[in-house]
């Protein structure tokens, strides 16, 4: 009797832990947003996780994982990791919400007729997966995230080339973007561009105070130094940029070892003139 009980207890309890599981299949029934699971707790709280994916076939498979959390305060957060580098299917997620429910949305960039919606036991107030054709998404706006391989809220994501931004997701054409202040013991840059001691060299024709005064008074700015409408758009790479400013210096300090010497020459003349005038008295 014992061990019938003990198998009854087991078999309800792996029934239990199955049916945290939901599961269904969906058609985005084209592109856009499209909500994919709703919540409608009291004051639409709870967190969780939400897995879509394709199963492939002749083609790869697709999935994501979407972390959500929303709580009675109206805070409401979002994290997605992928592990392929595939953002085809999908370009971004969002939580919207109405008068009764918070909805877990996606915005698709191909219509999808076979997407597995799963909602998984990691969960506080699960949310609940829509099946067949997925509703239009639509009302307020509460948060949103872009795809990636890892996106937390926007702040921390690494996308499908393994580009990272941190507070920012302009980051497709940058290994590292920030936005904000980036603190360190040192950065070291390595650069391709030539380090400028050729202007050392007895060829290099260094450009007379004349030039350079004549080239600032009609650009307002150093010549090769970029203006400040190109760095407020633009910016300007670190290494390159120090190359730059070695070069100034470096031509600023033949520059000042001609001068001194043309003082050195005047001081000799001037010394000779007061020796002369101080005999003649």
């Amino acid at each position: 009797m014992k061990k019938i009980i003990l198998f009854l207890s087991l078999l309800f309890i792996s029934q239990v832990a199955i049916s945290q599981y939901v599961q269904s299949v969906a058609n985005t029934n084209g592109t856009g947003w499209r909500r994919i699971a709703y919540i409608e707790t009291a004051n639409k709280r709870g967190f969780g996780k939400v897995t879509i994916y394709t199963p492939g076939g002749v083609s790869r498979p697709i999935y994501t994982d979407i972390y959500w959390y929303s709580d009675w305060s109206n805070q409401y957060n979002l994290k997605v990791e992928n592990l392929i580098d595939d953002a085809s299917y999908w370009e971004s997620f969002r939580i919207t919400e109405d008068a009764t429910k918070a909805y877990l949305e996606v915005n698709f960039k191909t219509a999808i007729e076979n997407l597995t919606v799963l909602v998984d036991d990691y969960a506080y107030f699960m949310a609940k997966p829509y099946s067949g054709i997925l509703p239009n998404g639509g009302g307020t706006v509460c948060t949103e995230i872009r795809n990636a391989r890892f996106n937390i809220a926007n702040q921390l994501l690494m996308n499908e080339v393994g580009n990272v931004g941190i507070g920012t997701t302009g980051l497709m054409t940058a290994k590292l973007a920030v936005n904000g202040l980036i603190r360190g013991k040192e950065i070291k840059v390595e650069t391709t561009n030539f380090w400028p001691d050729y202007v050392f060299k007895p060829e290099y024709q260094l450009p007379s105070l004349s030039e350079t005064e004549q080239f600032i008074n009609e650009n307002g700015h150093l010549p090769e130094i970029p203006k400040a409408s190109e760095i407020e758009s633009d910016g300007i790479p670190l290494g390159k940029m120090n190359t730059l400013l070695l070069k100034k210096v470096e031509e600023l300090t033949l520059h000042l070892i001609e001068k001194d010497k043309e003082i050195t020459e005047i001081n000799k003349v001037l010394k000779k003139l007061l020796q002369e005038k101080s005999q003649d008295q």
